[in-house]
């Protein structure tokens, strides 16, 4: 199954960064969808600009491949910022660098929001991170993960 994005809708898409390992939320509006599904959209800060989200590719020729696993959001508005975002909220701008999706807030209300509204279906649930009251925490800690970061936090809850 693929994420199925709308032409002329807006949405919030957090994803990690490949150079230094950051999350990054992304205001886009889509634009059109190409043939083989992937849509062109623009963002927020760059409305004149086109981007494609590629749904699915091989870094290099008969490498593994690979799925968009962004966490994508309809609308603009969101609940939760991610820790990179800016804010006036004190301590709210970090950079972990830990190849996790970094979420700012309550890990329960986190959780339930990427339940309900979450669009993606290869969205890495297992990689979401609660930033709260100085703590990282697992959103979703009973679910098996290839994340070392996530299996360390784990093995201190236990």
């Amino acid at each position: 199954m693929d994420l199925q994005l709308e032409i002329g809708k807006r949405y919030t898409v957090y994803r990690i960064d490949s150079m230094m390992a950051m999350t990054h939320a992304d205001r886009i509006t889509v634009k059109r969808i190409e043939e083989n599904g992937d849509p062109i959209y623009s963002t927020q800060r760059h409305p004149r600009t086109l981007y494609r989200m590629r749904l699915h590719w091989q870094d290099y020729q008969n490498g593994p491949d690979r799925t968009q696993d962004a966490a994508v959001f309809e609308g603009w508005e969101q609940p939760y910022r991610v820790d990179t975002e800016r804010t006036d909220t004190p301590g709210m701008h970090t950079m972990s660098g830990n190849a996790c999706f970094n979420f700012v807030g309550d890990p329960a209300g986190i959780r339930a929001w990427i339940e309900s509204k979450q669009l993606n279906p290869n969205f890495r649930k297992d990689h979401a991170l609660a930033h709260h009251d100085g703590q990282e925490t697992p959103v979703f800690p009973e679910m098996d993960t290839d994340h070392a970061v996530i299996n360390r936090l784990k093995g201190s809850l236990a």
